[in-house]
């Protein structure tokens, strides 16, 4: 299973104490007036917006303490934890190409540096020295996903039309991740805004020091989630990777009112990434037809693939999906779609693995649920709550560090982050109106 490829620390990993978190309550702004940060019940509502640059310098300025726990807490345990030779990360990142997002990054370095003094911008990752935070370190905290893919497990369905009272769409997923034994990646998530100089305004659900997206909505509600496929074929690219969080980052930000899952499509696969990956993106579904609202873009790189680097799944496919003996993953309707950690499509078989149980539970709570014609917000969060994760003896330290739950049409976003070792979808809902988020 998946939760268990993860187990035993090097030995010898001790972390530096973390460092305080200089606010507590009410607004900050950055130095230029351009950000602003707010903690609302210990999360962490960052709002940026600029040129790459300068979104970059904000966050490092306003969550430079927060950045700085992330990476030498969650992230150096995360290489330790699967026994990365961290020399090597710092080397593999040659192979990417991170385009205008490296400005991000590199203001982001510039804004540590200009909030923290020396002494706390000293990192000692696995294996190193104690040296002072570099580049390479940011760019392997954002491509974790990329070099270390055994690392991630996360559910998602979407549902409109005859499944929802208004025929409006709806998209749940949780985002199933290590959590780290201070809980530093738990206690540090983010919702963030970004109101970039050159693209669609947007909303992540993350945590400090990610810029990629994760779990997003834009300014047209077009909302979009990444998975991690575990059993897929291999890139035929040799290098210029996109890390897969900028690719969906890269998606969010071009897509408008007037765009659809085939623009999508285009865009994925014309990407080069290093990584096997399934996208679910969801449309406003009012004007638009059951294969318009929704689509999930199955990735490996293969670019001599008959579908070209990516498979893209079609509401009107679930009819024909994989099937065997022992479990049915087609649906006999094409106002959902559902997605784990298996490709569908582009490998057409079912794993012998955990992800496919995942899919069958969903399917059949999703069915139950959609009898009355309406799967509202709350019924979803029990659906996620499923198939959730929790650390135990069996999983280990996976858990649910976030269940979003996203309604396309009124721009609505309900939140449920983990707290005190208690997964996302077992604490309290938080809501966001798209346009409260700026």
């Amino acid at each position: 299973m998946v939760a268990l490829l993860a187990c035993n620390a090097f030995a010898g990993f001790q972390p530096p104490p973390l460092l305080p978190e200089p606010h507590k309550g009410g607004v900050v702004f950055s130095p230029d007036g351009k950000a602003s940060l707010t903690i609302n019940e210990g999360i962490h509502i960052l709002k940026l917006s600029g040129t790459h640059y300068e979104m970059g310098f904000n966050h490092g300025y306003l969550l430079a303490p927060e950045i700085i726990n992330v990476f030498t807490h969650f992230g150096f345990w995360i290489a330790a934890e699967t026994k990365q030779d961290y020399g090597k990360l710092i080397r593999r990142q040659e192979l990417f190409d991170w385009g205008e997002y490296e400005e991000e990054l590199k203001g982001m370095l510039d804004g540590l540096r200009a909030a923290l003094p020396k002494e706390k911008l000293i990192v000692s990752p696995p294996g190193q020295t104690a040296r002072p935070i570099e580049l390479a370190d940011l760019k392997i905290g954002n491509s974790m996903g990329d070099l270390m893919i055994d690392i991630i497990s996360c559910s998602s369905f979407s549902i409109w039309g005859a499944g929802r009272k208004d025929g409006s769409a709806l998209l749940a997923r949780n985002f199933d991740w290590l959590t780290d034994p201070q809980n530093t990646i738990m206690n540090h998530q983010a919702i963030i805004s970004y109101d970039p100089a050159d693209g669609a305004r947007w909303v992540n659900v993350t945590f400090a020091g990610d810029i990629g997206c994760i779990s997003g909505m834009n300014e047209y509600g077009i909302s979009a989630v990444i998975h991690v496929i575990l059993n897929g074929y291999k890139t035929s690219d040799k290098s210029g990777f996109v890390p897969g969080t900028i690719a969906l980052r890269k998606v969010i930000e071009s897509l408008n009112a007037s765009g659809s899952p085939a623009d999508a499509d285009k865009i994925l696969d014309k990407l080069p990434m290093l990584g096997d990956y399934a996208y679910h993106i969801v449309f406003p579904s009012s004007g638009r037809t059951d294969d318009q609202v929704a689509g999930i873009f199955e990735y490996d790189g293969k670019a001599d693939h008959p579908d070209g680097r990516d498979t893209y799944r079609k509401p009107s496919d679930n009819s024909r999906l994989p099937k065997n003996a022992v479990l049915n993953q087609r649906l006999d309707f094409n106002y959902a779609m559902i997605n784990v950690n298996h490709y569908l499509m582009r490998k057409h078989g079912i794993p012998f693995a955990e992800s496919p149980y995942r899919y069958a539970s969903i399917k059949r709570k999703l069915k139950a649920a959609k009898k009355d014609g309406n799967v509202d917000v709350e019924e979803a969060r029990k659906i996620m709550a499923s198939v959730g994760f929790k650390p135990s003896v069996l999983m280990g330290r996976w858990i649910s560090l976030h269940t979003t739950i996203f309604e396309p049409d009124t721009r609505m976003l309900h939140l449920y982050f983990s707290k005190n070792g208690r997964p996302g979808y077992e604490n309290p809902r938080m809501d966001f109106a798209f346009t409260d988020l700026f």
